[in-house]
C-alpha cells in the first residue's frame, strides 16, 4: 500500500509540473493538508476527466470511497497468501459508479434446438490461446454503445474467418448493431442473422445510417457459411473447451459485481459469481493453467485495454462453472 501511495505522490508531482509556478505553489500547500485518500480521489479524477457539481461530488466520492474500501480489503487478503493464488482489484474507471445494474435472466432465451450441436471427436488440447496464432483482433472499447454483443459477434465472425482464411480483418460493429439487433438475433441466433446478409463489412468501410441496416453500403469481407451454433449440454465445461479449440466464442457472463469490475490481474475466482444470472458478453479466446494448478478461462472484453490484463481477464475454469461462461455459449460455423 506504501508502494501505491508513493505512485500516487509521484503521479501528483507529474501534473504539477504542467501547471503554472504559482498554481503549484498553492496546489503543494493544498496537497499537505490532504490526506492519502483525498490525494488518491483527486488524481482519479484528473485521470479520468471527471468533473462534478458540488452535491454530485459529494455523492460520487461516497461511491468511490467504499469501491476503494472493497478494493483495499480484497488486496490485503490477496497479499496474505502470498500472492500465490486468486485476483487483484485496483481503481478505474468505473469507481464512481454503483455496481447494482439489471441481470439478463437466462431463462428468458429461447434457443433454437435445431441449432444445438455437441461437440464430438474432438482431441482436447492442454491449453489454447488464440491469440498467439493472430487471430484475434484488437481490445476495443463499447463505450457508450449499449450493445456488448454486437462487440463480441463481429469479433467471433472475425476470428472464425481468420482460421479458415488467414485474413484478420476488423468488422463493423455498427453493423452488427443496425443489422441484427433483434432480441431473437442477437441473444440467440445472431451468427445465422449475419449469414443472411451476407457477412460483414470492415469497421472502416461501412456508413451507419441512423434505424436502417446499410449493408449494402460496402463489401463483405467475412462470411458465416451456414449460422449459430451452442455449446450443449449447457454449463459442461469439458464441452466448452472442445469448442473454443475449434473457434474463439460468444459467451455470457456475470459481471455485475464490484470485484469483476475492478478486476486487473489474476485468476478471477469470487463464489458470488451467477452461472445462470448473466448481464454481459465476452470472447472466449482460450484457456490454461497457471504454475500454481490453477485452472482459468481467457475472455476478452469491451471495456477497452485498460481495464483487467490489457483488455482481458482470466476466470477460473472446472469450478462448477464459474461467472456462467458454459451457460449459453455460441459459435459462427
Amino acid at each position: 500500500m506504501q508502494m501505491l501511495l508513493g505512485i500516487v505522490h509521484l503521479a501528483i508531482a507529474a501534473v504539477l509540473l504542467t501547471m503554472g509556478q504559482g498554481h503549484i505553489n498553492r496546489s503543494q500547500s493544498r496537497m499537505e493538508l490532504m490526506s492519502d485518500r483525498e490525494i488518491q480521489w483527486e488524481l482519479w479524477k484528473h485521470v479520468h476527466s471527471k468533473r462534478y457539481g458540488i452535491a454530485e461530488e459529494k455523492a460520487r466520492r461516497r461511491i468511490w470511497n467504499r469501491n476503494m474500501d472493497l478494493i483495499v480489503k480484497h488486496n490485503s487478503r490477496f497479499d496474505s497468501v502470498g500472492g500465490q493464488n486468486g485476483f487483484v482489484m485496483a481503481m478505474n474507471k468505473f469507481g464512481d459508479m454503483n455496481n447494482e445494474r439489471p441481470r439478463v435472466v437466462l431463462s428468458e432465451f429461447k434457443q433454437d434446438k435445431i441449432l444445438k450441436n455437441q461437440i464430438v471427436d474432438v482431441i482436447i488440447p492442454e491449453s489454447v490461446d488464440w491469440r498467439t496464432k493472430g487471430v484475434v483482433n484488437q481490445v476495443r472499447n463499447q463505450g457508450m454503445i449499449g450493445s456488448v454483443g454486437s462487440f463480441v459477434i463481429a469479433d467471433a465472425v472475425a476470428s472464425f474467418q481468420a482460421i479458415r482464411t488467414g485474413d484478420l480483418h476488423l468488422l463493423s460493429v455498427d453493423e452488427v448493431y443496425q443489422c441484427c439487433s433483434n432480441e431473437t438475433q442477437v441473444t440467440n441466433n445472431a451468427f445465422r442473422c449475419v449469414h443472411n446478409i451476407n457477412g460483414l463489412c470492415e469497421q472502416a468501410t461501412y456508413d451507419p445510417s441512423p434505424g436502417i441496416c446499410n449493408n449494402a453500403s460496402c463489401p463483405a469481407v467475412a462470411q458465416v457459411p451456414h449460422g449459430t451454433k451452442f455449446v450443449t449440454p449447457s454449463g459442461d465445461e469439458v464441452a466448452l473447451a472442445a469448442a473454443v479449440a475449434i473457434t474463439p466464442l460468444f459467451v455470457y457472463v456475470d459481471a455485475s459485481l464490484a470485484s469483476f469490475q475492478f478486476y486487473v490481474s489474476g485468476v478471477y475466482d469470487d463464489p458470488e459469481c451467477s452461472p445462470t444470472l448473466l448481464d454481459h458478453a465476452l470472447l472466449l479466446v482460450g484457456y490454461g493453467t497457471t504454475p500454481q494448478g490453477v485452472d482459468y478461462w481467457i475472455c476478452k472484453n469491451s471495456w477497452g485495454p485498460s481495464w483487467g490484463m490489457e483488455g482481458y481477464i482470466q476466470i477460473a475454469r472446472n469450478k462448477g462453472n464459474r461467472c456462467g461462461l458454459a451457460t449459453n455459449a455460441s459459435y459462427p460455423y
